[in-house]
């Protein structure tokens, strides 16, 4: 994969990370997490709606970020 595409994979996911966290905080409880919480019990729903809809993107956002600006050389200093 190309450096630009990896950056933009990144932004991607820690777009998808900010989507899941405003939809669990949000006053409008969203659908799936409401179902999580009737299928696995109030904590464990919260859990693992945070781990797959918040933390693993987020946590794979900045995989990829990281790993595109690594790329590209932009952190290299010559002297």
């Amino acid at each position: 994969m190309t450096t630009p595409s990896k950056i933009t994979l990144g932004f991607f996911a820690l777009f998808a990370a900010l989507v899941g966290l405003c939809r669990g905080l949000s006053d409008n409880e969203f659908y799936r997490l409401t179902r999580l919480k009737k299928v696995w019990g109030r904590t464990q729903g919260i859990t693992f709606f945070f781990l797959s809809d918040v933390a693993l993107p987020l946590v794979m956002g900045l995989a990829y970020m990281s790993s595109g600006i690594a790329e590209s050389g932009v952190l290299y200093l010559s002297p």
